[in-house]
């Protein structure tokens, strides 16, 4: 199977995304509310993201010469202060500027570094809901997608956000919005190929002493039954529900659905069958979920 993640990396009109940015931040109240993590004024955080955030993500996008000092604990500051002072269903323009952002290896090496709400990403997952506007869930959802481009990321994604990003797949692998599922399915299959590839490198090692541990750590600590079984049930409903008129479209999401059930079974650890604690078998589960998947692609085409 192959493990390369998906990602979204089509480069939006900044100028229009900076526009559109600018509009809400200008309608927002008089009263900027300053959060605990930073003092930003509103002039400052402005003047920081049009002036600093904005021309660097666009020299990234047209291949052009990076600031080498970019002061990333400052975008944090920008995105913390702006998601505190308008609606969160005007932040998608910020998350579309952080989707693109995460593709830069700075930027994801220095949001790796970060845990819980004192990283962006973090932070915004953390806006979502189940009745966010659609915008907003389809943009964090590729943005989401996006940090899984470089693997450490992706790593620190899985460990620290592990319960936000379940109960966010439980309502958008089944949202009535078949761009959402779509998104949402490309985020679980990323999710488990993460996982799936360091437990194969796990594997070629051996047990020796110099073997990498840290699949035991992201076991522990990611792969518990009750995230498990949550992760599990999200992906059965939206093998369920998955009734999409698109036939292309349709079969996208039905063989990342699929994968994820492979990578997820596959996961459990050499030995430990019984990890994943489920009121069904779980060999015969994975069989009958599969076979059902196929069915349904012979169906559809």
């Amino acid at each position: 199977m192959d493990l390369t993640p998906i990602l979204y990396e089509k480069f939006t009109d900044l100028g229009a995304a900076s526009a559109k940015l600018k509009d809400f931040l200008d309608e927002s109240a008089a009263m900027w509310f300053q959060p605990f993590d930073t003092s930003l004024s509103k002039v400052d955080t402005t003047k920081i993201l049009f002036g600093t955030i904005f021309p660097y993500v666009g020299a990234f996008t047209n291949s052009q010469c990076l600031n080498k000092d970019p002061l990333f604990d400052l975008w944090h500051d920008v995105t913390s202060s702006i998601s505190w002072n308008i609606p969160t269903d005007q932040l998608f323009p910020l998350v579309d500027l952080w989707r693109m952002a995460l593709l830069d290896s700075k930027v994801s090496s220095w949001c790796a570094d970060r845990n819980g709400l004192d990283s962006p990403v973090g932070l915004l997952l953390s806006k979502a809901c189940k009745w966010s506007s659609e915008k907003y869930l389809l943009t964090l959802l590729r943005m989401l997608i996006n940090a899984f481009r470089y693997r450490a990321l992706g790593w620190k994604v899985l460990l620290s956000l592990q319960n936000n990003l379940a109960i966010l797949l439980e309502h958008t692998l089944i949202h009535e919005d078949s761009r959402i599922r779509s998104g949402a399915s490309g985020l679980a299959f990323n999710m488990f190929a993460c996982l799936q590839e360091l437990r194969e490198e796990n594997l070629q090692k051996g047990d020796d002493e110099e073997a990498d541990h840290l699949e035991m750590e992201l076991s522990l600590t990611v792969l518990n039954s009750n995230w498990e079984a949550s992760i599990l049930s999200s992906v059965l409903a939206a093998i369920q529900r998955e009734d999409d008129g698109d036939i292309g479209i349709f079969l996208v999401r039905l063989v990342r659905v699929r994968d994820c059930l492979t990578c997820l079974f596959l996961l459990q650890p050499t030995g430990k069958s019984q990890h994943l604690d489920l009121s069904c078998d779980t060999p015969r589960s994975l069989t009958i979920c599969c076979g059902f998947l196929e069915s349904c692609m012979l169906d559809a085409s």
